[in-house]
């Protein structure tokens, strides 16, 4: 880790993590809530947010850098794995509950954004428990993308090599799925609910 940098963090699982050039691998765990793991040569020069609940994992693969990212967890077993290589500006993460379905913790969420991606002003909400987002290798958001799973063991999907200019995917019943395969090319202003 490099000599000028810091990570802040309170007992009420808020963290913030700035201007960092990790030069070796780093773990540490964020106000009992959650494991964080920063494999090296990764970069984070903004990287906050909250974390409540146990067992949660945020995993930062090696040559990972991270120009804003805002990250709300708020339940149990949640995994948000970032691959290696990947980058992201501007970026929203949030796991919670679905209130209006009688729960109040999002569980068992696994979150993974695949190696050499690039991401910019992308927002991930995750709202129930036993979603899945998986991102493949070199897929790329341009301009924005905002992805939402709503409800219990929903699934989104992006096959390696996508490109995204903008667009809102949205999985938003039980148990439904949006598959997009590889090599594909979302135009900008494309919706798709499921």
């Amino acid at each position: 880790m490099s000599t000028n940098s810091t990570i802040g963090e309170k007992s009420n699982g808020a963290f913030t993590v700035s201007n960092q050039l990790f030069a070796e691998s780093y773990h540490t765990i964020i106000g009992n809530q959650a494991a964080l793991r920063v494999g090296q040569r990764s970069s984070i020069s903004d990287f906050n947010g909250i974390v409540c609940g146990l067992g949660n994992t945020i995993q930062v693969e090696t040559d990972v850098t991270i120009a804003g990212l805002q990250l709300e967890i708020d339940g149990d077993n949640n995994t948000i794995i970032l691959r290696k290589g990947a980058k992201l500006k501007s970026c929203r993460i949030q796991i919670h509950a679905d209130r209006e379905a009688g729960n109040f913790r999002g569980n068992g969420n696994n979150l993974y954004i695949g190696e050499v991606g690039s991401f910019v002003n992308t927002m991930i909400e995750c709202k129930g428990s036993d979603n899945s987002l998986q991102i493949g290798a070199k897929v790329y958001v341009l301009m924005n993308a905002e992805l939402f799973l709503e409800g219990y063991g929903c699934s989104i999907r992006i096959g390696d090599k996508t490109s995204i200019q903008s667009a809102v995917f949205s999985c938003s019943e039980l148990d439904t799925s949006i598959d997009i395969g590889e090599d594909s090319m979302i135009s900008p202003m494309v919706g798709r609910k499921s």
